[in-house]
């Protein structure tokens, strides 16, 4: 069996949500910058326009791509042969969230629970 502090859990989380709001992987990065470029709408290019400037400001600044980040959505795998020490995996996960909405300056839109409001 194998053991996995709750504390590599949030570092994680906070990690990835951070680079989930500040950067895209390249193939999406370049169909945005390529649709700019050949996009007929005037209001089309506009908006990708944008986004690409966003993408460059996110990566000079550190600031999010977007000022709306959303809702944090985490999926995990965990096998059967694992086993959390130091806390619950799910309070790991939030915990990593909090900090990296935190720590990454990202804004915080979602005042109540979606589904039970």
């Amino acid at each position: 069996m194998r053991e996995i502090d709750v504390g590599l859990v949030t570092k994680a989380v906070r990690r990835l949500c951070i680079e989930a709001n500040r950067v895209l992987p390249g193939d999406l990065e370049s169909r945005i910058r390529s649709a700019a470029r050949t996009e007929r709408s005037p209001i089309g290019r506009s908006v990708l326009g944008t986004l690409g400037k966003n993408l460059d400001a996110a990566r000079e600044t550190g600031l999010p791509i977007c000022q709306d980040t959303g809702m944090a959505v985490v999926f995990a795998d965990v096998g059967q042969e694992v086993h959390f020490t130091g806390g619950a995996f799910a309070d790991a996960v939030n915990e990593g969230v909090r900090r990296g909405y935190r720590d990454g300056r990202l804004r915080c839109s979602v005042v109540a629970d979606p589904l039970r409001r």
